[in-house]
């Protein structure tokens, strides 16, 4: 073990749960859920934190979990923002840096159902990334299926609200994406 006493990520003020992981070949990228929306922190391979924290989206309307997957040279994040009547995935993008890039349509899925637990892997090859999580549009709670889009490096969107992967009749939740070198 290389750290036995642990590494505090958190660095902030603000308590954090269920955090996602990625490595861009310089930083690992960990991110987190707060009270008030999702924040992250870059942190070297020998186990420093390079601050100061940044904050995704400030919202108290997003939920878990969190999902992360970089680039050589951007992060992308991925999250649900809860309504009343809907939930959504949502992404951002983060540099190497760890600044938060201006996105101007960050929605993955339609609105008007419930989505969640988005998953998302990097595809070198085709720098694209793809995102996959479980949704309500073919039929209410109790009939989930799992949809998917892919995201540009740049941050195009290029599959509208996204496509089927494991449409109904059976329920599919917990959706997992991966990327190995071919």
């Amino acid at each position: 073990m290389l750290d036995p006493e642990g590494i505090r990520i958190n660095i902030g003020d603000e308590s954090g749960g269920e955090p996602a992981i990625a490595y861009n070949g310089t930083h690992f990228f960990v991110v987190w859920e707060t009270m008030d929306g999702v924040d992250g922190v870059r942190v070297r391979p020998d186990g420093t934190v390079v601050g100061p924290v940044f904050r995704l989206i400030q919202s108290g309307e997003t939920f878990g979990p969190v999902s992360i997957a970089c680039s050589e040279k951007l992060c992308m994040v991925t999250f649900s923002v809860e309504g009343t009547d809907e939930s959504v995935i949502y992404f951002t993008r983060v540099s190497k840096d760890g600044v938060v890039l201006a996105e101007v349509d960050r929605s993955l899925s339609p609105g008007l159902n419930f989505t969640g637990e988005a998953s998302i892997a990097w595809n070198n090859s085709r720098k694209e990334f793809l995102v996959v999580w479980a949704d309500t549009r073919g039929g209410g709670e109790a009939l989930t299926d799992i949809y998917g889009n892919r995201v540009t490096e740049g941050g195009t969107i290029l599959g509208g609200n996204g496509f089927p992967i494991a449409p109904w009749p059976s329920p599919s939740t917990r959706p997992i994406s991966s990327w190995a070198r071919g």
